[in-house]
């Protein structure tokens, strides 16, 4: 039989950790870390996407501006 195996990343928190007095280089390494370990943690484009969906959430519900957000994506995708 084949089967299907299916990834969920957990997330118990929709707020993220925000810290003033960092430098914005540690909010783009972070970003682009998370955006690296969800291609690691997903099985397919659109689970992929859906997390990527919920983490941008995450970002705009913790205070990251929609620039940033669209900034960091474009970066990532070069």
């Amino acid at each position: 039989y084949h089967g299907q195996f299916y990834t969920a990343i957990k997330s118990t928190s929709m707020i993220l950790p925000y810290v003033t007095g960092y430098p914005k280089v540690k909010y783009q390494k972070w970003f682009r870390s998370t955006l690296i370990r969800l291609i690691q943690l997903c099985t397919n484009y659109q689970d992929f996407t859906r997390q990527r969906i919920n983490m941008e959430i995450c970002c705009l519900t913790s205070g990251y501006s929609h620039e940033f957000i669209e900034n960091e994506l474009q970066n990532f995708n070069r």
